[in-house]
């Protein structure tokens, strides 16, 4: 019964957390590219080369979270300790991304007039886990205070 309750509430978070990710991925694009906080040195690139790295994200980041611990039941950590873990996990995971995109380098992604394999920019790959970490931290904040509302009102409690 017991883990039957803890996979539920793990199947909410990984929910929330592909949720926020994919706001962080479009927050990082739409700051890097649409609002460029940090100068482009090129042109602007297609959405589509960089859609083909979302679902990568939305694989590498719960993969993460999961061997970080975020998964398990951990209420007697307080805020401030899960925020920090979360942080580490967003770190370890932009380490990773970055450690699989020396790899990827699709030929689909090359263009005619531009015989190198694409590289994906590094503001991006930088503004990416900041915007993660506000978009999943949210989240995460608010599904944990609705998961203790419920559980005061008497939800997933078993009396014995």
């Amino acid at each position: 019964m017991f883990q039957q309750r803890h996979r539920e509430t793990a199947s909410i978070f990984l929910i929330g957390d592909i949720l926020g990710l994919t706001a962080a991925f479009f927050a990082a694009w739409w700051l890097r590219f649409e609002l460029p906080i940090i100068p482009l040195q090129g042109d602007n690139p297609d959405f589509s080369r960089y859609a083909f790295l979302w679902p990568v994200v939305l694989v590498v980041w719960p993969l993460v979270f999961y061997f970080h611990g975020l998964y398990r039941p951990r209420r007697a950590l307080s805020r401030v300790e899960d925020l920090f873990t979360q942080i580490v996990a967003h770190g370890l995971g932009t380490i990773f991304l970055s450690g699989l995109l020396t790899f990827i380098r699709p030929d689909r992604l090359r263009t005619p007039t531009d015989p190198e394999p694409f590289t994906y920019s590094r503001g991006f790959l930088l503004l990416l886990p900041m915007a993660a970490v506000l978009t999943v931290g949210a989240i995460r904040l608010l599904l944990r205070a609705y998961l203790r509302r419920r559980r005061l009102q008497g939800h997933q409690i078993r009396r014995v």
